[in-house]
This record gives structure tokens, C-alpha cells and sequence, in this order.
């Protein structure tokens, strides 16, 4: 039996409730009001409507009340109905169908009465509604498309004549009315008035100040479009276990950002702004003080070094990446005031990497490549480190303490767009060791990623 969503009832006696609870769900905690009666009060979150809160106004003093009852929504009514009667529990309304809604209330053992309903999925267009947020691509194309003509930007401000926002941004006005009624429905915009919008909480996640969290993810203009479609072709990917970009594209992932720069820096960009969450952690959660000098390996645009430099004032830097992104970390470390106190040295981390240096870094990118080549990257930061250098590797771990569906996204992700995977701690110690290093600590940073430090058992004899 499967359930996709949960609503108590909750009765309430007093005359002024109904109101004084609009004003607390509404405009305190950000609900939406589905219907508002003197008898009722139904509410929804406008980011998920499963999440729902139904109020009823019960009679006087006099009234019984029966505390709350729970609407149950289930896949399978018919299944959920017979195993009721099987095990002989109380119904206190028979299964009746009402419009495409059908439902039955039974008692449970707590004396708790629980509505238990479903839609005729064969009468709703689309399908069940699991099934439609299941396989629906309209909302994100519809996101995408509101991002990328900048309506969310002209209506920061305030509600928004209909008319402006497809004056200002050059779209059709009706065709723009269309796109934003369904983006009220998903929560995304607010209509308070005819042909007014207004962003919701929700919609302003999408303003450019909060890029670089989500948003720069389904920027339509830079390499996020690519990505997307090799999502879309992920077939390929599960048939082979090989990246389905270059299929599509015809170069791989990074040579696409080493031959389009502009694509180089959105992703060096997005990732920076990701990095940069973590790196005041990592900075504060490892003993730096017996550290001379650390290597950030594949640094990308320089934010963690240049927060470990500034956390710790007595540390020296060195950063290696591809020159063109190597470029731009070395204009971050100026303009951050530490590049005299770091080194920028451009190059791959599949090549030797500088050598001596009493901690190597590598921050997500173990998770970008298979395992031969993950392994190929590890054996040269032990070579570099030596007997007495240590590796300190960090990353969502596939097994991170987190909602599941979180670290197999990027798993999958990463998996048609570069043949790479996410790896459980013991995966990560288990590859480690082929190249001679074994883990010293291992601690959980920012409550998801894991940081583990590695020492050289062994040193690897050097590759060519």
C-alpha cells in the first residue's frame, strides 16, 4: 500500500479561529488559502500540495468533539478498502465516489477517524498525481522560461500589470499570461489581482541573488542547457554505463568547457558558489596549525583556498587547474588580497602535481570521474605527498545522512554527464588504498560532507 499524501482536520470551537489561523498559516508561515468559509479553512503549502491542513468549525460547548481526523490519500483505494474490512475495523461511511474523488472513513485503533481517498486517475487528465510530478517536464521548462526572459527580475519589486511584464521582457502577452497562470498554480507566482503577479516566497528563490545555490543549475544560456539534455537522453547512459554526453555533443563534458570558455567560467561560477557553503567549515574543522603549506588540487575559481588563506594567516597556497580556470583563480586570489601567500599553477591533476607541500585537497571532484581515473587523481596527490605529506579528500558521500533522492540525483547526474559516481565512505577508503594511502580521520562537514584524511602506507611508484 502506498500513500502520497497526509491532511488532519483539525476542529476548532471558537467563533474568531478560523480567522486568527488564516492570519498565523497564511501570513506567517507562508500557506495558501484553498478555501475559506465560516464553517472551514483549508490550506496548502504553494511548494507541494500534498502538504495540506483542513480546519472545521465544530457546534457550541455542547458539540462532541472527535479530535482530529486524518485525510489519507492512497494509490489503491480498492486494496486499501478490502484489507479494512478484512481485518474487520469500524467504517463509519461506506466507500462512496463523489466526482473523480472516492473515499471511504474508517476508525482506526485509536479512536482517531481517518478519511481514506483517492482520485479516478482513468477520469483525471494526466494521470494519477503521483504520477504527474513523476514524469511532468512542463513546470521545469516552464521555470527555465520565466528565468530566462527575466520576468522574475521585473516583478521583484512588487505585483506586476500583466502588460509591463510582456512589454519589458518582449513577450507575447498572452502567450506570458499562460506561462505565469501555471506557475500560480505551482506556487512560483502569486495573482492578486486580474493580470497582476507578484512573486511568492518561492518565486524569489529565483531572483540572481540567490544564483549560485540552485538558480545558476537552469541558467538557459550557459552549459545547465547542455546538461539538461543529456539528462534527457539518460537511456543511453544506463544501457552503456558511458557518459552520454560526448554522444551528444560531440566532445566530452570538460574539453566543451575548455573550448568554450564562457561555459568554463558558469560552471567554475556555480561551483565556487556551492564551495563556498562549505569551505568556512572545512577551514574551521581541520587542524590547519601544523600546516606550512597546502595544495588545492583541481581549485577550480580559488574559493576554498582563499578562505582557508584568510582563516589561517600562516598558511601558503598552491592551486592547480586548466589554465584558462587557473586564470580566473589567480585574478580571485588578488582581488581577495592573498595571491602573495599562493602559488597558481596552471595544469592537469591526471599530470605530477607540485611536490612537498604538507596537505592536498581534493573538494569534489573525486565524484566527477570513474574509478580508473579517480584512482589515476588520488595516485597523484600520494606521489606529491610523499611519507609525509596527507590527502584530505571531501564530498557528498553516496551514503551522506541526508534524503536519499538528494545523493542519487547527483549520482545519476554525474553519470550521464561524464561516466563519473558518487561513492560511500567505504567505497572511498576501499579505492584510496590501491594507490597506498589509508584514512587517519574521517568527520561529517556541514552535516552532509564528508572529509576524510588520508596518509601515505606506501609510496606509489611514480606514473608516467
Amino acid at each position: 500500500m502506498t500513500t502520497t499524501a497526509l491532511c488532519p482536520t483539525i476542529p476548532v470551537d471558537r467563533p474568531d479561529a478560523l480567522r486568527q489561523l488564516r492570519a498565523f498559516y497564511v501570513d506567517v508561515l507562508g500557506f495558501t488559502a484553498t478555501t475559506q468559509s465560516e464553517s472551514v479553512l483549508r490550506l496548502a503549502s504553494p511548494v507541494d500540495p500534498r502538504l495540506r491542513l483542513d480546519f472545521q468549525r465544530v457546534d457550541g460547548a455542547g458539540a462532541e468533539r472527535k479530535g482530529f481526523q486524518l485525510t489519507v490519500e492512497v494509490l489503491d483505494l480498492d486494496r486499501a478498502h478490502a484489507e479494512v474490512v478484512r481485518q474487520g475495523m469500524r467504517l463509519a461511511r461506506p466507500l462512496v465516489t463523489e466526482g473523480v474523488r472516492r473515499s471511504f472513513v474508517v476508525v482506526d485503533p485509536a479512536g482517531l477517524l481517518v478519511e481514506v481517498v483517492a482520485e479516478d486517475a482513468a477520469r483525471v487528465f494526466g494521470g494519477a498525481p503521483a504520477l504527474r510530478r513523476l514524469t511532468d517536464l512542463v513546470t521545469p521548462a516552464a521555470v527555465r522560461a520565466v528565468v530566462r526572459l527575466g520576468v522574475v527580475e521585473l516583478a521583484a519589486g512588487g505585483p506586476t500589470r500583466l502588460a509591463d511584464l510582456a512589454e519589458r521582457s518582449g513577450a507575447d502577452a498572452g502567450a506570458l499570461e499562460r506561462l505565469l497562470r501555471h506557475l500560480v498554480g505551482c506556487g512560483v507566482f502569486a495573482e492578486p489581482s486580474p493580470r497582476v503577479f507578484a512573486l511568492t516566497d518561492v518565486g524569489r528563490l529565483l531572483r540572481d541573488e540567490h544564483r549560485g545555490s540552485r538558480m545558476d543549475w537552469i541558467d538557459p544560456e550557459g552549459i545547465s542547457s547542455r546538461m539538461d539534455q543529456a539528462l534527457l537522453a539518460m537511456t543511453h547512459s544506463i544501457r552503456t554505463g558511458e557518459a552520454v554526453y560526448p554522444l551528444l555533443f560531440g566532445r566530452s563534458f570538460w574539453k566543451d568547457l575548455a573550448t568554450e570558455p564562457d561555459l568554463g567560467d558558469g560552471f567554475n561560477a556555480v561551483m565556487g558558489a556551492s564551495t563556498s557553503v562549505v569551505a568556512p567549515r572545512l577551514a574551521a574543522c581541520h587542524d590547519w596549525s601544523q600546516v606550512g603549506q597546502v595544495v588545492d588540487v583541481g581549485g577550480g575559481d580559488g574559493t576554498l583556498l582563499i578562505e582557508l588563506l584568510r582563516a589561517h594567516p600562516h598558511l601558503l597556497g598552491t592551486l592547480v587547474d586548466l589554465p584558462h580556470t587557473a586564470s580566473a583563480a589567480r585574478a580571485n586570489l588578488v582581488r581577495a588580497g592573498v595571491a602573495d601567500r599562493c602559488v597558481v599553477v596552471p595544469g592537469s591533476f591526471f599530470d605530477p602535481l607540485p611536490s612537498g607541500a604538507d596537505v592536498y585537497v581534493l573538494s569534489n571532484i573525486l565524484h566527477d570521474w570513474d574509478d580508473l581515473e579517480a584512482e589515476r587523481i588520488l595516485r597523484r596527490c600520494a606521489e606529491a605527498a610523499g611519507r609525509r605529506g596527507r590527502v584530505l579528500v571531501s564530498g557528498l558521500p553516496l551514503d551522506a545522512p541526508v534524503e536519499r533522492e538528494l545523493t542519487t540525483r547527483l549520482d545519476l547526474m554525474v553519470l550521464a554527464l561524464f561516466a563519473g559516481r558518487l561513492r560511500s565512505a567505504e567505497d572511498l577508503v576501499r579505492l584510496a588504498a590501491t594507490v597506498g594511502l589509508a584514512p587517519a580521520s574521517t568527520q561529517v562537514v556541514a552535516g552532509v560532507c564528508l572529509l576524510t584524511e588520508f596518509v601515505t602506507e606506501s609510496v606509489p611508484t611514480a606514473s608516467a
